[in-house]
């Protein structure tokens, strides 16, 4: 949500925008979607307390308290926050989480229930495939709660769309991981990225940089002949034939080469479809 609410396009891509009232004054609207105030809204964010001082709390009444010490609509907006995120979002256990070195790995399903029953009938008919997705930072707080659209010929296309409209995936982790950022730490486009001698145990205990943090999903798409592939990149023109399943942030400590992890090896197929029974038989 910072990182929405402070980019340069804030007006396009913070969406949805909370309506707020002041707790002491119900009268009172603070934050208005139809009268969008970003600097009411970028104010009230600034005075949060770090993310990881308010996991450490020891209850919720404890995490308000604090949060009305900081700003007394500080509060309200991190309960906006959480309910308006539609996704069900689940930190992977160890035993679960795919050979990528982050520990940072969440089972994301943000499809509507009667959505997904389409996908699932069009999986059974078509077959189904394994893409990444990376967008940058900004881009999740309307992912989380809209999910993943097609940007091609809007506002919100950052890239060129070579491939033609639609939402593009990559099989390659690393070629994603390059349009998952707006700084220069990814090349993208199949370019080595130097590795660090870091491990995800020296990292697994702090708690991610948000300025930094890279976010990288990992899709369902049904396998139909309208999905465009050139090499690495398929472009899905129909929305409704991705699904997002999986979440992985990665912290800028972590500069690693990932292009062995191609989501189309039949081994990373069966990794995949066995953590996410798991999860869903859970």
């Amino acid at each position: 949500a910072v990182a929405a609410a402070t980019d340069a396009q804030a007006e396009l891509i913070f969406d949805p925008f909370p309506r707020l009232y002041d707790p002491n004054d119900r009268q009172v609207v603070v934050l208005d979607p139809d009268n969008k105030d970003f600097t009411i809204l970028r104010e009230i964010l600034n005075s949060f307390p770090p993310v990881a001082e308010m996991a450490s709390v020891s209850s919720a009444q404890q995490l308000q308290d604090r949060l009305n010490e900081a700003n007394r609509f500080a509060y309200p907006l991190l309960a906006w926050l959480i309910s308006s995120n539609r996704s069900h979002i689940v930190l992977l256990p160890p035993e679960q989480r795919l050979q990528i070195k982050t520990p940072f790995q969440y089972l994301m399903l943000s499809s509507a229930p009667e959505k997904e029953a389409v996908f699932q009938e069009l999986k059974v008919k078509h077959g189904s495939k394994f893409a990444w997705h990376g967008s940058p930072t900004q881009n999740w707080h309307s992912i989380s709660r809209r999910g993943l659209v097609s940007a091609s010929g809007t506002k919100l296309q950052r890239h060129g769309s070579a491939h033609g409209s639609g939402i593009y995936l990559s099989t390659t982790l690393s070629y994603s991981m390059g349009y998952s950022t707006k700084n220069s730490r990814f090349t993208g486009r199949g370019t080595r990225v130097a590795a660090t001698t870091a491990d995800a145990d020296e990292y697994e205990a702090r708690f991610l940089d948000p300025e930094n943090m890279i976010c990288v999903a990992l899709c369902e798409l049904i396998d139909t002949s309208e999905v465009r592939k050139s090499n690495n990149i398929w472009v899905v023109p129909n929305a409704d034939h991705v699904a997002v399943r999986f979440l992985f942030v990665f912290s800028h400590a972590k500069s690693i080469e990932y292009e062995k992890r191609n989501s189309t090896d039949s081994s990373f197929h069966a990794e995949v479809c066995d953590i996410l029974a798991a999860q869903m038989s859970g």
